[in-house]
């Protein structure tokens, strides 16, 4: 599978002044903040547009993931050519920086896999090859927070950091995470002001059903090679974050091929997780119905800065 339309965040690797909406991709950007106006915020919009609309190939390697996993729970060298580990993402510059966010998502500040190492440089390299010729540097940071006040946050920046006595432009664009909704959920399945668990569960569902797709997964487990081994790596991986030690993984056997079950591996995450989050929305929130009014697993926010060259 080489042609990966929702890059790293799939089974196979796994988010302006002007309004700008492209439907297609359902990709919403929102008013600009100019902090001088001797700055043209026209290239920022230029920019978000560039982004939004441009459709990107994006060749990069599987190669640090299968590495770590051969390393970290096989114990033994990596079996695979670096032929055999190139991928290519093709899709919209802005979804596949969505993509990157939730590739780099991190738990309690760790970062769950090291599936968006090489995909982090190829993109950065894409974006800058389209702006090519530009009179303006641009940064572009993109959050995924499946709900705020937790310790769950995919991050990520690609440019330059503006100096600090540049004119700068900001627009921000919301673009869709490839992860279902789970506000509705959420609300639906409250039972009382502290039932910060029901949030935390809908939360959980969601990003585990969203980061491994039952059928597609449960495919990838039952073969053999680098697209299945990748899958049981981010297994491994999000297992051993969420315990902070031996996994469950190690002690059953559902990721091997003859025994395969996505099933019960994905709940013991969503469980996991859920127990992770539940005290955390605890502490951030007055209610659970107020956290539950925060939940956003479907969408990652896009921040544009663009300044003009000394």
């Amino acid at each position: 599978m080489c042609d990966n339309r929702r890059g790293v965040s799939t089974v196979a690797d796994v988010s302006l002044g002007i309004l700008v909406v492209v439907v297609a991709m359902g990709v919403l950007v929102t008013a600009a903040e100019t902090e001088s106006h001797e700055h043209d915020p026209t290239d920022t919009a230029y920019a978000a547009q560039t982004i939004a609309g441009s459709t990107v190939n994006t060749t990069y390697s599987l190669g640090p993931a299968i590495e770590a996993y051969f390393r970290d729970y096989r114990q033994t060298a990596n079996p695979y050519s670096e032929g055999e580990l190139r991928r290519v993402s093709h899709g919209p510059i802005a979804t596949q920086v969505a993509d990157l966010a939730v590739a780099m998502t991190a738990v309690d500040g760790t970062q769950v896999s090291a599936a968006a190492t090489d995909y982090r440089r190829a993109l950065e390299a894409a974006l800058w090859t389209r702006l090519r010729g530009s009179q303006f540097d641009l940064s572009v940071t993109a959050h995924w927070r499946p709900v705020a006040g937790v310790d769950l946050l995919g991050k990520v920046a690609l440019g330059e950091t503006p100096p600090p006595d540049a004119d700068v432009s900001t627009k921000t664009v919301t673009v869709p995470s490839g992860l279902p909704s789970a506000r509705e959920d959420s609300i639906e399945t409250i039972d009382g002001p502290g039932d910060y668990l029901a949030v935390a569960r809908a939360v959980a569902n969601a990003t585990v059903t969203g980061l491994f797709p039952p059928l597609e997964t449960q495919r990838a487990l039952e073969q053999t090679g680098a697209e299945a081994d990748f899958v049981r790596y981010r297994y491994e991986r999000l297992a051993r974050v969420l315990d902070g030690g031996r996994t469950v993984f190690e002690r059953r056997d559902w990721l091997s091929p003859s025994s395969a079950d996505a099933a019960a591996a994905n709940e013991y995450l969503r469980r996991r997780l859920a127990a992770t989050l539940g005290p955390q929305l605890d502490d951030a929130y007055e209610s659970a119905q107020d956290a539950a009014r925060k939940v956003s697993v479907e969408t990652v926010t896009l921040t544009l800065r663009t300044w003009t060259h000394e």
